[in-house]
């Protein structure tokens, strides 16, 4: 069932069993976990069942520190949340992510890869991925145009991953099941969480208290409080302050620390020797041949081996070969698409003075790149390297509350992106890895940007938007926000789950282990151990 909260009187305070908030992946998931049981479900989504420019306004944040980061067109609040702006890549997950790697700061997962995995096969169904092989051998045997044009890489320090798209966009997927009249759950839209209201103790929550726009105060009672509004967890846990000054769940200053994710950056241009014909399978904006069988959208990545990133002492690291024109993926051509699209939603970009810098500074390539995006091309065609590499974590990368309020009166969500060295090493041994395997592969060559070899990170460089941590699960509470079961620490009745709990980030498809981890906390709260549910 959906009620509109703006409908209900002033003052409303509805009870429910389990209140989750959050309308998004791992919010709908946890809903469809708990569909036929005997509880109470009440999910809180800030938005409605479209996107609104009013809604989305909440989304504006405040950035500080060296590097600048766009955020405003990776979070969607209404029904659904990211997956309405996703581009659906799924693959397995990369299992020597979630084992310590003592050159990697703060790695260890107090979840092993065995324990992960039963949800991990059930997250299948959730995401539509039931059936499908991600063997990157059998797909080149079903595949006679991939196979024949196949990279030659193999065996080295580079593998293949197989991606396959699926984007479901889970607020309407699902929405005829979370709108039966007959389910135990009901989604509150419009109803956005100020703050979460303990007892005398600060050790369990009692009620969030709800606001609208338009100004109406609510409020929703539950057994349990379960966050599942990504990078929003943090930031409500901070803004829960009335017991604890500094916020909840964070006595050790832990709350919006180690903001990490997947780094992104086109660069170099690959000089080829052969014909160009493998691009499509290797070029990130993926494949779709309606010949092919089961139609599905296909890419292949090009992987650093587990072996050789504990050798050189990297993150995790993926290349994609991007066909391009000139100018696409250049800073200056970026900041014009930047500004265009801030103008389009009535906003003025957070990195105004910045971007219009970027473009006086390089008009012919800003002017190439309009060119080649209006007319689909821009003189001959070019291929450059995609690189997508790990953000390690860093404690000092966090959010934090600014002094500068929403619309609703709330301090805004203030984000301190810091890089590391590590970072910049992972991206230049790629790189290298790369260029070596094409060069004795027969491929071609690959003309590095010297510029990546400088201390400074080049203005291109930009982050996918699958952010992850900022309330990361670790059993000490020092180094961490939530224990292995999502529970926040110090906290009764108060659990976490999504990106946000992620000790590191798990590469491009992080959909996949989101999901798995709501149902592995759906049914951590079912079990009668749990004492919370009786």
């Amino acid at each position: 069932m959906f009620i509109d909260v703006r409908q209900l009187p002033d003052g409303t305070t509805v009870q429910t069993d389990i209140c989750i908030i959050g309308g998004g992946l791992a919010g709908i998931t946890l809903a469809k976990e708990f569909l036929g049981t005997p509880l109470r479900i009440g999910v809180l989504e800030s938005g409605g069942l479209k996107l609104t420019t009013d809604t989305e306004a909440l989304n504006d944040v405040v950035l500080t520190g060296e590097r600048r980061l766009s955020m405003d067109f990776s979070r969607a609040r209404f029904l659904g949340g990211t997956t309405n702006l996703w581009s659906g890549h799924h693959s397995p997950l990369n299992v020597t992510q979630l084992a310590p790697r003592d050159w990697v700061p703060d790695s260890e997962w107090p979840i092993d890869a065995a324990e992960l995995a039963p949800f991990l096969r059930r997250a299948e169904s959730h995401l539509q991925l039931s059936g499908l092989d991600f063997n990157v051998e059998t797909w080149a045997a079903a595949t006679p145009d991939f196979a024949a044009v196949r990279l030659p890489v193999g065996g080295g320090p580079l593998t293949e991953r197989l991606y396959h798209r699926r984007r479901v966009l889970f607020g309407e997927a699902y929405r005829t099941e979370l709108a039966s009249e007959g389910a135990n759950a009901t989604v509150f839209l419009h109803a956005t969480a100020q703050s979460l209201e303990t007892d005398e103790t600060a050790h369990t929550v009692e009620q969030v208290r709800i606001v609208t726009l338009e100004g109406k105060r609510l409020a929703v009672t539950a057994r349990v409080f379960i966050l599942a509004a990504g990078l929003e967890n943090a930031r409500l846990l901070l803004l829960s302050n009335s017991r604890s000054p500094a916020g909840l769940g964070n006595e050790h200053d832990t709350v919006g620390r180690w903001f990490t994710g997947l780094l992104n950056l086109v660069s170099g241009r690959v000089l080829l020797a052969r014909d160009p014909g493998f691009g499509r399978f290797y070029d990130i904006d993926g494949w779709h041949d309606p010949a092919f069988p089961t139609h599905t959208d296909t890419v292949v990545g090009l992987e650093l081996t587990p072996d050789l990133q504990a050798r050189e002492r990297v993150g995790s690291y993926a290349a994609f070969i991007a066909e391009t024109y000139q100018g696409e993926h250049d800073a200056a051509f970026l900041s014009l698409r930047r500004i265009a699209s801030h103008l389009k939603r009535g906003q003025i970009p957070e990195d105004l003075a910045n971007d219009i810098a970027a473009i006086i500074g390089d008009p012919a390539t800003a002017a190439m790149g309009l060119y080649g995006q209006l007319s689909g091309s821009a003189g001959p065609r070019q291929y450059r390297l995609h690189h997508l590499f790990e953000h390690a974590p860093n404690a000092e990368s966090r959010l934090t509350l600014a002094p500068e309020r929403d619309r609703l009166g709330l301090p805004k969500m203030r984000v301190d992106w810091r890089l590391s060295e590590l970072d910049k090493r992972t991206l230049l041994c790629g790189q290298a890895q790369v260029a070596q395997a094409f060069g004795a592969a027969g491929i071609g060559r690959l003309q590095v940007d010297p510029a990546l070899a400088e201390a400074s990170w080049p203005d291109a460089l930009r982050h996918t938007g699958a952010f992850t941590g900022t309330t990361r699960a670790s059993e000490d509470p020092r180094r961490g926000v939530v224990d292995r079961n999502g529970r926040v620490h110090g906290m009764s009745n108060l659990f976490i789950t999504g990106a946000s709990v992620f000790p590191t980030g798990v590469g491009m498809a992080v959909g996949w282990p989101i999901v798995a981890l709501a149902i592995r906390l759906a049914d951590y709260l079912k079990q009668a151990s749990a004492g919370l549910l009786r």
